[in-house]
């Protein structure tokens, strides 16, 4: 807690000036409150703050901090209050604003407590970040979201794969590759953006399908996959493929523009540590699997097993 020092006065008047002039042209948002927590009311606001919050002054001086409509009304105000009682500060807190037309903003907030003339007050200095944190987003999505269907991507996915098979604690893990049957005739025949109407619609229901129980992602062209893993046992992830494929191959057509063209899927599977130890080999065995079910006339679900294995010759 900092407690000014008076200078003479001389020297005061033409600091109070200077922190008058910095503290109304600043391009940061400021606030002055006072300390009463649940009653704390605004002292002073500059017009920076007023425009982040797109209120008026008469707005903010009619009612505390913590009334209705209140500016910052979030879970964690109790800690960074507790803060500036225990410790007289806090710097680049990660706080909601919600703006006067219920925008929520993103900002860093930096307070400080104060005491003059035996009077506390609270000082915020607020940086509005939402629109870096919109594109901290963007390029996460980018990054992590197939563009097309909405699903992770190969490389989320894996990441996701990765993360599951070193964190396994003794539960069911099961990955579940999926194919679209006949799809390069669907392009040549219809079109890409036929086959992209079809990709979209497979990954909608797919998704659905999984809900809660699993990750679907899109590994690329065709194919997607779903993690499932802390399932019950081998037989309820079974079941929960067979629903899987079910959803397109007993179901509607993919696409209704497709002229009735019904698409199937075949699905591969295999368990974690039953099939493999590791990532790798456990896409390896649901590929064995899926290929398999390919073989094996598609439009099928089909779990990995040891004699799938290819012979070495």
């Amino acid at each position: 807690m900092y407690e000014t020092n008076r200078t003479d006065p001389i020297e005061e008047g033409l600091f109070n000036t200077l922190l008058h002039g910095l503290f109304d042209f600043s391009p940061l948002a400021i606030c002055v409150s006072t300390t009463d927590s649940e009653a704390s009311r605004y002292v002073k606001v500059n017009d920076a703050y007023l425009r982040l919050v797109g209120r008026s002054r008469e707005f903010l001086d009619a009612r505390p901090m913590q009334s209705a409509g209140a500016v910052i009304d979030d879970a964690r105000r109790a800690r960074r209050q507790k803060l500036l009682a225990t410790v007289g500060r806090y710097e680049l807190e990660e706080v909601e604003i919600r703006r006067a037309d219920g925008v929520i903003l993103s900002t860093l907030i930096s307070a400080q407590r104060f005491v003059a003339d035996g009077r506390a007050f609270d000082i915020e200095m607020i940086i509005d970040v939402t629109e870096r944190k919109r594109a901290e987003a963007a390029l996460w999505r980018l990054a992590h979201i197939d563009s097309l269907t909405g699903l992770p991507n190969r490389g989320h996915f894996i990441d996701a794969l990765t993360a599951a098979v070193a964190q396994r604690s003794g539960g069911v893990l099961a990955l579940a590759i999926i194919d679209i049957d006949f799809f390069k005739q669907i392009n040549d025949n219809l079109g890409h953006l036929t086959g992209d109407g079809v990709l979209v619609e497979a990954a909608s229901r797919l998704h659905g399908a999984v809900g809660q129980a699993g990750m679907v992602g899109r590994l690329g062209g065709d194919e997607f996959a779903v993690l499932v893993h802390d399932a019950a046992d081998r037989r309820a992830v079974h079941r929960l493929f067979d629903e899987v494929g079910a959803v397109i191959n007993n179901g509607a057509p993919l696409l209704a523009e497709a002229g009735g063209l019904r698409s199937t899927v075949t699905i591969g599977f295999a368990f974690m540590p039953d099939d493999a130890g590791d990532a790798d080999g456990l896409m390896r065995a649901a590929d064995i699997a899926l290929y398999r079910g390919k073989r094996g006339g598609r439009a099928a679900v089909v779990a990995f097993r040891p004699e799938m294995e290819p012979r070495s010759s």
